[in-house]
Order: structure tokens, then sequence, then C-alpha cells
């Protein structure tokens, strides 16, 4: 069927206004321009490929403070950001370029420096001009994100400046998600809550809790924040104001906090909380030292020792001397000391516990030389004095007489001995000096062998 001459000119139109229409819905790309006078660009930002828009909106930021994509954390080689007159030069023309960048990057830091656009600036300066020209509307949320991808935090805080940015509170909390920052900020931005509930999340990683409670008159008065900050780092139970120190209930609710998360700021609390069973228990459950600032009669107390010991066996040391006496304490140290430096003699040396052949085990297990410490009858026991010489090949010098004649302990000792000479090579002394001279002869060959002639024993090498 034909169509008439009117249904085809409303055919024709309506197809003209359906066209018109895709123009207006069209690719972004065709409708960017450095001048950033798209009006479609608002709609459509974030569908523009990110080269793209490095390219026309941050292209003209870099260009003004000499920046290169050396100077970001990301890559931005296929953004063209660079002079095309760089990109077309011979070898000789780079290097005077990057001589000029190179320049270009020290004058940026010069103070002095009045022709940078980051100093001194007029109000009809041709950078204020160009500052103004930025679409903020539009772009300001990828102009923060690119802006803080810059390496160097002083460059940053500078062109921040001169942007105004630091004004812009999007933007300082974004900022202060970089700890190198935090400094900065706090000394030359008015304090905010919003400001140091962040900075705080971001201190925990680099323990910088304390910092900011020093600087933020805010936060020592404002009971949330402090709950917080205790939750990242005890040291937050020194910085709460009178006031919040008066209201009791809130008070001991935030030291428990504390001291579960830092149990040893117990040392800066008075009695009134050393002596209180809850928070010493949380405390030396966090850090079993915590127990060195407890009060007398909890380090007394048997269950909060016990786990004191369990979270760290040199909290021995603080423990009441009846307490570190006891059979069962004891061997909890034993068992939780070998995970820290020091020394199983220093828990051995002076206690009742020594006549005890299961703490004394223990003992020589980790450490053969505290068969020192055993008793004359312990000293006598095969089976113990063995396994020390295992240890250490030394300890058979705290052996018995009888034992220190018994063929498998000697042979044992001398072995323990060769194989730690690597561990302690300074260690002159050799268990072989230790074997009665009347059965020296019968082991010469084996130590030799053992010893590998490094060192010489007696006389006999």
């Amino acid at each position: 069927m034909k169509r008439s001459l009117q249904d085809t000119a409303s055919h024709n139109k309506n197809k003209k206004n359906k066209s018109d229409q895709n123009a207006t819905t069209g690719p972004v790309i065709i409708s960017l321009d450095i001048h950033h006078k798209s009006k479609l660009l608002p709609i459509r930002i974030q569908d523009v490929p990110q080269a793209l828009k490095i390219e026309m909106i941050m292209k003209p930021i870099f260009e003004t403070f000499h920046l290169k994509p050396s100077h970001f954390h990301h890559d931005v080689e296929n953004s063209n950001i660079e002079n095309s007159d760089n990109e077309n030069s011979d070898s000789d023309e780079q290097d005077e370029s990057n001589q000029e960048d190179e320049t270009s990057d020290s004058d940026l830091e010069d103070e002095s420096d009045e022709e940078n656009p980051m100093k001194k600036h007029s109000k009809n300066s041709p950078f204020l001009n160009f500052r103004n020209s930025l679409n903020w509307k539009r772009d300001e949320k990828f102009i923060i994100q690119e802006i803080l991808k810059l390496k160097d935090e002083n460059k940053l805080i500078r062109i921040a400046k001169v942007l105004n940015l630091w004004e812009n509170k999007q933007f300082v909390l974004k900022a202060v998600e970089n700890w190198k920052l935090i400094y900065w900020i706090f000394e030359n931005i008015p304090e905010d809550r919003d400001l140091i509930l962040k900075a705080l999340e971001t201190s925990k990683s680099y323990n910088g809790t304390e910092e900011i409670l020093k600087w933020s008159a805010i936060a020592r008065n404002d009971k949330e924040i402090l709950m917080k900050a205790a939750q990242y780092d005890g040291i937050a139970v020194r910085f709460p104001s009178q006031d919040l120190r008066n209201d009791k209930k809130w008070f001991r609710e935030f030291v428990l906090q504390c001291v579960k998360t830092k149990g040893t700021v117990l040392e800066y609390l008075s009695e009134e909380f050393n002596r209180d069973e809850e928070i010493v228990m949380k405390a030396v459950k966090q850090n079993g030292i915590s127990l060195e600032f407890a009060s007398h009669e909890l380090r007394n107390h048997r269950e909060i020792v016990m786990k004191a010991l369990q979270s760290n066996g040199m909290a021995f040391e603080y423990a009441s001397i009846e307490l570190q006496n006891e059979k069962e304490i004891v061997l909890q140290t034993l068992n939780s000391y070998r995970y820290y430096s020091g020394s199983v003699i220093d828990i051995i040396r002076g206690s009742f516990c020594s006549n005890d052949r299961d703490v004394m085990f223990e003992a020589v297990k980790q450490e053969g030389m505290a068969l020192e410490y055993a008793s004359l009858i312990l000293k006598n026991d095969r089976d113990l004095v063995l396994r020390a010489v295992q240890q250490d090949g030394n300890a058979i010098q705290f052996a018995s007489d009888e034992l220190k004649r018994d063929r498998v302990i000697i042979l044992e000792a001398i072995k323990s001995d060769a194989k730690n000479r690597t561990k302690r090579p300074s260690f002159k002394i050799l268990a072989f000096e230790f074997i009665p001279k009347e059965v020296q002869s019968e082991f010469i060959e084996i130590a030799r062998a053992l010893y590998k002639d490094v060192f010489k024993v007696g006389g006999w090498w």
C-alpha cells in the first residue's frame, strides 16, 4: 500500500525527532571538550573511560602544576597527558625536557618561587581564573579522587591549598585516610567530629591514636569518640576530661574497653581500678605483663595469675612469692615461657619446686643447664639427666658422679654438644671435658668424628 504524502511527511518528521533524541543521549565522548561545557557530561560522567576523563579533566591541572604521570599512584600511560612536543622530540630534546621537569618539581617545593602558581596569587591572576574555570559541580568527585593519588604528600598539600580543597569536607575526609597527611591536617584544619572519627579509623594501622587524642580537645570530651579510640588503642584511657571521669558508670565501661585492647594501660589507672578484679582479669588476659600493675592482693590471686601466665609466661616475675612456689603455677610458667625470650633458669633458681621431678623435667626439656638447680636426688635421676644432656651436652657437668660415667649419657652429651656448636660457636668449653678422665679415652675417636677437629679437646687432639 502506497503511503500518502501526508503520512510520508509525518513519518519523516517522527524519524527526525527520534534522530535528534538519539543525538542528545548518544555517546558522551563526542560531547567532551577541554573547557568542560558539555551538558551531557554531568549525567554520564561515570560512563566515560578513565583515560578520557584524565585527558579532558585532569590534563589542565597536570600541566598547570608541571606534573608528570610518575607523580601519581596509577598508570596514566595511555591517557596522553604528556605534551605531544615531547613525544616527537629527539633524545637530546627529551633530556632537556626532563631537566625542565626536574626544575619544575624543585620549584614546586621552593617556598620562595614567586612564579609558582601554588604560592602567591592575586585575585586577578591567570591561575585563579584557571581554578575558577574548573567545573566543580560536575567534576569535583573525580578531581578529588585523582589529586589524592599524588605520591608526594607535600605536592598534594600545596595543590589542594590552591584549589581550595582543604575547605572541602569531602576532600579532607578522604585525605585523612592517608596517615602521612594526618599530622598536617590536625595542625592546619579546624577540628571536626567526623574528621576525628575518620582519623581514628586510619590511625589503627599505624598506632596514631595517642597523637590524635593529644591534639583534639573535642575528642577528649566526647564519649563516642573516646570509646571508638579505646577499640583501636587502650592508651585512650589517659585522655578523658575530668567531667567524663566523674561519670563513674561510663568511665568504668570505658576502662574495661581500654584494658581489653591494651592491658598494660593498667599502669595509668588509679588504685581503685588496679584492685578491681574484673578490670585486672581483662588486662592480664590481653597481656600477662599487666600483672605488674595489679594490686598486691590480686598478684596473689591464683586465677588471675594463672590467666596472666597463659598470656605471657614472663608474668611469673610479678606473682606473689607464695604462688611462685606452687607446682601448678611453675609448670604453667614453663609451658608459656618457651614462647618468650628469657631463661628458664630464672624461674627455677631459688624455687622450692626445684625438688619436684615434673617441674625439673619440663625445665631441662627447654634448657638443659637448668639441671644445675635440681636437687641432689634429681641429679642422680637417669631419665632426667639424659633429657638434660640431650638438650645441652654441657649439662653433664651437673650430673651425679655416677651418671657422668654412664656410657649412654656420655654419648648423648657429646652428640648434643657437637650439634649445638653451630648455634654457639663462641662457646669454647666442650662437653667432652666434663667426662671423667678415666673414661675419656673410650670416646676420643667418637668425639673427634663428631667435633670434626674444629676444637681441640684437652691435650688429646
